[in-house]
């Protein structure tokens, strides 16, 4: 991994699983849903923040089918703040 960031000439993705910007946008989004759940008490889809399927179509694929077909979502407004135990 060091020599992929750090590497003036990185070797190839032999597997073809090189994460892009739009998979490490995708992965802040669901933090950002799973933070809003909690909050709430809901089910949040990562859709209701961002469309992200027109952005992983364009790069030629990905799992939105998927999480897609897993059911119903709620939409939930506006995470309140966490309030921890300080």
């Amino acid at each position: 991994m060091l020599e992929q960031l750090f590497s003036p000439d990185p070797p190839g993705d032999l597997l073809g699983r090189a994460a892009s910007h739009v998979d490490g946008a995708a992965s802040v989004l669901v933090g950002i849903a799973a933070n809003q759940s909690l909050v709430s008490g809901v089910h949040v889809a990562v859709e209701s923040l961002f469309p992200l399927a027109h952005h992983v179509a364009a790069q030629g694929g990905g799992v939105i089918e998927e999480a897609e077909s897993a059911g119903p979502a709620v939409a939930a407004g506006p995470a309140a703040p966490v309030q921890t135990g300080d």
